[in-house]
């Protein structure tokens, strides 16, 4: 999608996969280790916004932007809201 469509915090990819695949954007999580993917996750509606440490990052922005937090990507694993 990054060829066709302009970059993020610009929706039209998201749009894309979500219609694509049949999606509502609140049944879609986006996972990102910078602020401007939480904006992009905003931007998108998406239903839930995870911020994972794994990059440069500043925890204090990302916590106003982000659902959760976590320090890991495995973290993901046990997220109870996207394996309930």
């Amino acid at each position: 999608f990054d060829d066709i469509y302009p970059l993020k915090p610009k929706s039209g990819a998201f749009t894309a996969f979500c219609r694509r695949f049949g999606l509502d954007p609140a049944e879609v999580a986006v996972v990102g280790d910078a602020l401007v993917d939480m904006k992009f996750a905003i931007k998108s509606e998406a239903g839930y916004r995870i911020a994972v440490m794994t990059g440069a990052n500043d925890r204090k922005r990302l916590q106003k932007k982000a659902d959760v937090i976590y320090e890991e990507l495995e973290s993901l694993l046990f997220d109870t809201k996207l394996f309930p």
